[in-house]
């Protein structure tokens, strides 16, 4: 079993046409768990930094969360929130003129049964991660029709407009560029449809870093003691012994004497791990 920190957050933004952010509902958590079916974890401390966007309250530059203990297969949650720069971006050009050539117009002729559009749809990562598993949809409502060029990464079915991409790195920009028409039978104000998104970043977009994650539990260390040759010679051995189902890493080993409380044994952050039910 490995013990550790979970940090899932989800930033749900609406953007304008222009791609400027309207709003932002972000919802952040962090959950600590216990995989072990058998062994309980005590004196757990949990270390964040970079939380400084997040509705965490910590000290100075550091976030600390102390529990007593998570009982077997047992979990422990904290919710946040934070306000900060989503990692992408959208924002849609329409032309009702794109023949000219010119500044982009908005304007139908309402004595032409149809006017000719192009729509542009623009996503941009203006952060410092990367998105990944990007899914751009857009609705096409009953008086528009738009038309995706041969070799475009796009398709149209249902009257709903699919763009998938695999990647978006910091600072790049992708267009998807669309042509139709659009009804011109109104005096009235023409719903042109809604564009939504979906994408992932490995890394929480908060800045939020978990440096540290550490907990007890079962283990116990013995001292081997026989005799040498000479009267004052002493062969001594530590032996430390996990008995839980984690992998253990022992960060430091001091052994001292009972009589005088001199050091026998000091050693800091031994390199490797103590597996389930092994001896070091």
């Amino acid at each position: 079993d490995k013990f550790h920190a979970d940090v899932r957050e989800v930033d749900s933004a609406v953007f304008s046409s222009s791609g400027e952010r309207l709003s932002q509902d972000f919802a952040g958590q962090i959950k600590l768990m216990n995989p072990s079916q058998r062994d309980r974890l005590w004196d757990i401390d949990l270390f964040i930094e970079g939380y400084q966007y997040t509705s965490l309250e910590g000290d100075g530059d550091i976030y600390h969360e102390a529990l007593q203990e998570l009982s077997k297969s047992s979990e422990h949650l904290i919710d946040y929130s934070a306000s900060c720069p989503s990692v992408l971006t959208v924002r849609e050009i329409l032309d009702t003129h794109p023949i000219q050539g010119e500044k982009d117009v908005q304007v139908i002729d309402s004595r032409a049964e149809n006017t000719e559009i192009s729509v542009q749809i623009i996503i941009s990562n203006n952060h410092t991660l990367e998105a990944t598993d990007i899914v751009v949809q857009r609705t096409i409502p009953a008086d528009m029709e738009l038309v995706v060029s041969d070799g475009a990464p796009a398709k149209i079915s249902e009257q709903r407009l699919t763009w998938e991409i695999s990647s978006i790195g910091p600072g790049q920009e992708l267009s998807l560029q669309l042509m139709g028409t659009l009804s011109s039978l109104h005096v009235t104000p023409i719903d042109t449809g809604v564009i939504s998104m979906e994408y992932k970043v490995s890394t929480p977009i908060s800045g939020l870093e978990v440096k540290e994650v550490d907990a007890f539990c079962r283990g116990f260390g013995v001292m081997n003691i026989d005799q040498g040759d000479s009267p004052d010679e002493w062969n001594c051995q530590v032996r430390f012994q996990n008995k839980s189902t984690f992998a253990i890493d022992l960060t430091s080993l001091l052994v001292t004497n009972q009589e005088d409380e001199s050091v026998l044994f000091n050693i800091e952050d031994i390199s490797e791990d103590v597996v389930p039910e092994g001896t070091w």
